[in-house]
């Protein structure tokens, strides 16, 4: 056996906290570029900040997207504490993206008003606490574009912007 048939793939490899470059490098071109333009259209929404989380071995090394923590009545988030937006899970059989979403967020998104592509996770998203756990995978930059404006609305709900 060779060493590069043994070692494992940036994603799944626990001890070594891979890159983003190394994780979106390893999706191939076409797919690893559309990745790149969904977290870079994220990283431009205001306040929100990534960071490599190990998930365990379903998930691997995941991109987690937060954005600032409750409002101390002050307009200041706590200190330290952010809430999560999106994860992106750079899975080598296809990309998936979870955004958690609450209760209040699902009642205003309005799941029949969506396109089906959107709609039909809503719809069977797993439902945790006070979160249901919408997942979709991609594969190219229409879905992406569809997935990107339910972040831009769950963002607009968080961050109390009216538009």
């Amino acid at each position: 056996m060779t060493a590069s048939s043994t070692s494992l793939h940036p994603w799944q490899d626990r001890w070594t906290q891979p890159t983003l470059k190394e994780l979106l490098g390893s999706l191939g071109k076409p797919l690893g570029r559309t990745v790149d333009k969904l977290v870079q259209r994220l990283d431009e929404l205001e306040g929100v900040e990534h960071a490599m989380t190990w998930y365990g071995p379903s998930w691997g090394w995941t991109v987690e997207f937060t954005i600032p923590g409750e409002p101390d009545g002050r307009g200041n988030s706590k200190r330290g504490q952010r809430r999560p937006l999106a994860y992106l899970v750079p899975n080598l059989d296809g990309p998936l993206l979870s955004v958690p979403i609450s209760i209040p967020l699902m009642d205003q998104l309005r799941p029949k008003r969506l396109r089906r592509y959107i709609k039909d996770s809503l719809e069977s998203a797993k439902h945790s606490v006070d979160h249901y756990w919408a997942t979709w995978t991609f594969t190219n930059q229409a879905e992406v574009d569809l997935l990107f404006e339910i972040i831009e609305r769950k963002h607009r709900f968080l961050t109390g912007d009216q538009r």
